[in-house]
């Protein structure tokens, strides 16, 4: 699946799974932090709800899970995409 940028945190769709792998568009400028609920993008300050970190063309690896709604991805720009492959 592919989900457009947003730059506030938010959920994943609901789409059960047992497998997880979400990739950064190569076209990106910004970065995509993928996370918790309340997750947040880098800030230079100490905290826990900062998500994983994804430039243009970085990817997690396989996550495994239940659920993609898990997840939260919030994105430095609008234009900067997040795909995804579920394993059922």
């Amino acid at each position: 699946g592919e989900l457009i940028g947003v730059t506030s945190a938010t959920q994943m769709p609901t789409v059960t799974c047992k497998m997880v792998r979400f990739k950064a568009q190569m076209t990106n400028t910004g970065y995509i932090y993928v996370g918790g609920s309340g997750v947040t993008k880098r800030d230079g300050a100490t905290n826990t709800t900062t998500g994983l970190e994804l430039a243009a063309g970085d990817d997690t690896g396989w996550i495994p899970v239940s659920n993609l709604n898990t997840f939260y991805r919030i994105c430095n720009a609008v234009t900067d995409c997040l795909t995804y492959l579920a394993l059922t």
